[in-house]
């Protein structure tokens, strides 16, 4: 008898079988600390319900328990949305195996991005002024989060793992290079902006990157759907989106962080980097009696303002090329669409 082998890696294995290997490791640790996996999976309820409960600040990474567990459980939700339920779907609906994989990819990205960003839009209750330009450093760093809010950065930095985590998992793509570099310099900027209590800032870019990525994915699905006229408008309109929310936003960052800070009467406070790094050291109790006295004594040291910078004009960089591809793309579907328009005409005149 002959027995013939067939060499599957490690990494193959777990992207045929995600749903599996996710609901196994979310077993696991069930049986391990069933109390603990019912309190962090009730944690975002509660405190949406509760209300904005001021919290203590602390390093986003020491809740990791939650982050694991929200990690598995995007990649469970993933499966079962698009693998168990788009897919089988799309393909009744007559699409090919290629068409229907790819479409049900686009929807689970909107759906995800949705919830995502209804969750961030519902925080306006809290406070209706959040997008007023003032109020992003009206008194930093000493503006408290709310419970709500700190869930809302970790469910965001846990979809940033967990899409990092397909990435690697899944057959590498071309454009795997910037997007994993994307998620990871996001990450650092969802991690940076949290340990320096930012949390206006940050709660504004998340919230117009989810707006843009939503535009991206439904401009896609056009694009498969092929409606070309309502996908040069779409198109249009998302690159409008994109510019704004990518590249403007992004300057108004730059000009803040060099700027408007330090504030007026100068600094009597630095932040220096290992403050930024770490929301515990002692150094944040320094700023309280300072800030008491006079709101504006306090500043970034010139280390933390360039390291900043520096991840910012990595992440535009990325962006611009993406902001290339686009708007190439829609050069060239306004041309076809032109096009066409004209061979339409040339067909009446001959009739």
């Amino acid at each position: 008898m002959v027995f013939i082998k067939n060499e599957i890696g490690l990494r193959e294995l777990i992207a045929s079988n995600q749903l599996a290997c996710s609901v196994l490791v979310l077993t696991t640790h069930i049986f391990g600390d069933m109390d603990g996996f019912v309190t962090v999976i009730r944690s975002p309820y509660l405190s949406w319900v509760s209300g904005p409960v001021p919290v203590q600040s602390r390093h986003i990474l020491a809740d990791w328990e939650f982050l694991f567990l929200f990690g598995v459980l995007f990649t469970i939700a993933r499966s079962v949305t698009a693998v168990q339920i788009l897919q089988p779907g799309l393909r009744y609906a007559g699409f090919d195996a290629q068409g229907s994989s790819h479409l049900a990819a686009l929807g689970w990205k909107v759906l995800s991005r949705g919830i995502l960003m209804l969750y961030a839009v519902g925080l306006w209750y809290e406070s209706p002024d959040r997008l007023d330009p003032r109020w992003l450093f009206d008194n930093w760093p000493l503006h408290p989060i709310s419970e709500s809010m700190k869930y809302l950065f970790l469910l965001r930095l846990a979809f940033y793992i967990h899409q990092c985590l397909i990435m690697v998992v899944e057959p590498i793509r071309s454009d795997f290079t910037s997007k994993f570099l994307h998620h990871i310099l996001t990450c650092a900027v969802v991690i940076a902006c949290c340990n320096s209590r930012a949390y206006s800032l940050l709660y504004i870019i998340l919230l117009t990157a989810d707006l843009a990525d939503i535009l991206l994915a439904f401009v896609q699905i056009l694009k498969c759907l092929k409606y070309e006229k309502s996908l040069r408008l779409s198109l249009l309109g998302f690159i409008f989106i994109w510019i704004f929310t990518r590249h403007i936003l992004f300057l108004y960052f730059h000009w803040v962080l060099h700027h408007a800070l330090p504030l007026d009467r100068g600094c009597q406070v630095v932040i220096t980097g290992h403050m930024m790094l770490n929301p515990d050291d002692p150094k944040w109790e320094q700023i309280s009696p300072q800030t008491q006295q006079n709101r504006s004594t306090i500043c970034l040291s010139q280390g933390v303002k360039l390291s900043l910078s520096g991840m910012s004009i990595v992440l535009q960089l990325l962006f611009l090329m993406w902001t290339v591809e686009f708007v190439q793309i829609a050069v060239y579907m306004h041309r076809k669409c032109v096009s066409r328009c004209e061979e339409k005409d040339t067909e009446r005149e001959r009739q």
